[in-house]
C-alpha cells in the first residue's frame, strides 16, 4: 500500500475543472485522481483538505487549492495537472497502542420501507433531527441528541474495524450536504459528510489494517471512508 499527498497544478487544468475544485464537486475530484492509476490498478481512498501548505504552488497560490491524500494499492503516478508525493505504506500496529484520527464519512442508517424490497439509506443526522423534532425535545436536548447519532454510527462500528474509541475522546462536526451531477448525463448525486476525530486504542492490529487500507462507510469514491492516523 502506497500513502500520498497530490496538489494542484493549476495552469495544467481546464478553467471548468478549477471552477468545480473550488466549488468541492466531489466527482470532478473523482475523476482527476482517478488519472493517477492504470485501468487495472484503481483502488484509492483520498480525503480533500483546504488551508495546507503546497510545495508545488507558485506565489500567491499557497494554501488556495485543494491538497488530496490518498491511500492506494498501487503507487500514483503524476500526471498532467496533478503532483504526487509518495511512500509505502505500512504502519506499525500493536494491540493496546494509541492513535490520534481523524475521519470523513458518509454516516447513513437503513431504514425498511413499506413496499420496497431494499431498504433506503438516511442521513443519520438528519434523520436524528427528525427523531428529536416528533419528541418535541428542546433545542439544547436536540442539539446532544443529534450528536449523540452522528457518535454512535462510529462507536458502534469499532468493534468490528479492530479499535475502540471512549465517547468522552470522540469529536464529531463538520457536518455537510454534498450535491453534484455524475457522467454526461448528469446524474444527480447527493451525500452528506461528518468530520470525526479522537483517540483511538487498537484491540485487533490486523483487522485495523484492514480498516486502514479499505476505508470505513460508503461514498469511498467522492472522499470518505480514509482514517489517517498519527502517534500521541
Amino acid at each position: 500500500m502506497y500513502f500520498s499527498r497530490v496538489t494542484v497544478a493549476p495552469q495544467f487544468l481546464s478553467r471548468k475543472e478549477l471552477l468545480n475544485l473550488f466549488a468541492g464537486n466531489n466527482y470532478t475530484e473523482h475523476q482527476l485522481l482517478w488519472r493517477l492509476f492504470d485501468d487495472d490498478k484503481r483502488q484509492y481512498l483520498f480525503r480533500r483538505e483546504l488551508g495546507v501548505e503546497q510545495p508545488f504552488a507558485a506565489v500567491g497560490q499557497n494554501n488556495t487549492l485543494p491538497v488530496y491524500y490518498v491511500v492506494s494499492k498501487h503507487a500514483p503516478v503524476a500526471c498532467q495537472g496533478l503532483e504526487v508525493i509518495s511512500k509505502p505504506y505500512k504502519p506499525q500496529l500493536l494491540a493496546g497502542s494509541t492513535f490520534g484520527f481523524t475521519l470523513r464519512a458518509n454516516p447513513i442508517v437503513a431504514k425498511k420501507v413499506d413496499g420496497k424490497k431494499n431498504s433506503v439509506h438516511h442521513d443519520v443526522l438528519m434523520n436524528a433531527k427528525q427523531a428529536a423534532k416528533k419528541q418535541q425535545l428542546s433545542s439544547d436536548d436536540s442539539v446532544t441528541f443529534i450528536d449523540d447519532a452522528g457518535k454512535n454510527w462510529l462507536l458502534g462500528r469499532a468493534q468490528n474495524l479492530g479499535f475502540e474509541i471512549s465517547d468522552s475522546e470522540l469529536i464529531c462536526d463538520g457536518y455537510q450536504q454534498h450535491r453534484f451531477y455524475k457522467g454526461k448525463k448528469n446524474q444527480p448525486i447527493s451525500l452528506s459528510t461528518v468530520d470525526y476525530s479522537g483517540l483511538l486504542t487498537i484491540t485487533d492490529p490486523i483487522i485495523f489494517e484492514q480498516t486502514l487500507f479499505n476505508g470505513i462507510g460508503r461514498a469511498k469514491a467522492f472522499g470518505c471512508g480514509l482514517m489517517m492516523i498519527r502517534r500521541v
